[in-house]
């Protein structure tokens, strides 16, 4: 499939925007509730946010060395294809309707919140 490639920067952007917006609305919870676990084996608010800046944090490196070489007069394809394996996991991990993820993989380990691995818990 072929992607329309201003159209999803525009959607990754508006996604980025209202995750901001949600971690701002955290701001007036207590600490000790953002550190508190729903329920065995699930990560708390806190867990979960350190474990977006972890795996965010990864590709934005390798994002700011890839453009760092990138010539300045270099153009944007208009249109993006993705892989195969690509697509097909992007497309099962991403959150249904009232936040369901239908296809839940195991987290990489340097994307996992030190407390979780401390607490010998896998995701």
């Amino acid at each position: 499939m072929t992607y329309d490639t201003e159209r999803i920067i525009s959607e990754l952007s508006g996604t980025i925007a209202g995750q901001r917006a949600r971690v701002e609305a955290l701001q007036g919870i207590p600490l000790e509730r953002l550190h508190q676990r729903p329920a065995t084996g699930r990560w708390s608010v806190a867990e979960i946010l350190e474990h977006m800046n972890l795996s965010s944090g990864h590709y934005l490196s390798r994002l700011q060395r890839i453009y760092a070489r990138v010539p300045p007069r270099t153009t944007r394809k208009p249109t993006f294809s993705p892989g195969r394996w690509g697509e097909m996991a992007t497309k099962a991990m991403q959150p249904r309707a009232g936040g369901r993820i239908p296809w839940r993989m195991k987290t990489l380990w340097l994307f996992e919140p030190r407390s979780a691995r401390t607490a010998g818990m896998a995701s």
